[in-house]
């Protein structure tokens, strides 16, 4: 019995091993990127784009959107922000709702879209969108303004215990709410 469980611990010592040995392209993309060789981050994020991973997307519509390690496009870096972003991603959906509300880098200008995306990101926990569908409300930012609805965003924000818990909090209490 004892010889069967230390060949079952040795075997599951080798398979975790071997697995943590293994860099994926978005693993590798990102040693690229954080040493600053963004030649190769870029090839390895492009990589992992195309083979589904969606943070690899969001990197390489960074990349594209910056011009590190390919010459900068607006139109590339919407096409792979989007891709992500669809597919649940929550920076990418920030990011969407960012370039829909300057109007800028391709995209056409919409409220509508902008809280579209902080939506879905919200939806996800997202204390950011949270706090900025907050502020879209309360000023009336491509919607009717109401107090109400601004006032129930910020509370689910200040509700979390991480991200912009003390900003939240602070629009309460500027709102005259507790």
């Amino acid at each position: 019995m004892i010889k069967t469980l230390l060949k079952l611990a040795v075997v599951s010592f080798c398979t975790l091993t071997s697995l943590s040995a293994y860099a994926g392209p978005y693993e590798d993309g990102m040693t690229a990127f954080e040493a600053y060789d963004f030649d190769k981050a870029f090839s390895l994020f492009r990589t992992s784009a195309e083979q589904g991973n969606l943070s690899g997307q969001s990197y390489l519509a960074h990349m594209y959107f910056t011009g590190k390690g390919v010459e900068k496009s607006y139109p590339e870096a919407v096409k792979w922000y989007k891709k992500s972003a669809k597919q649940g991603h929550v920076s990418s959906q920030k990011q969407m709702a960012l370039m829909y509300s300057s109007g800028k880098y391709g995209l056409e200008q919409s409220d509508a879209q902008a809280l579209h995306w902080y939506k879905k990101a919200a939806e996800q926990g997202d204390t950011a969108a949270m706090f900025n569908i907050g502020i879209i409300y309360k000023d009336g930012i491509g919607v009717a303004p109401s107090k109400e609805t601004a006032v129930s965003w910020f509370r689910k924000c200040a509700a979390t215990d991480h991200g912009n818990y003390g900003t939240c909090s602070q629009m309460l209490g500027k709102m005259g709410v507790k």
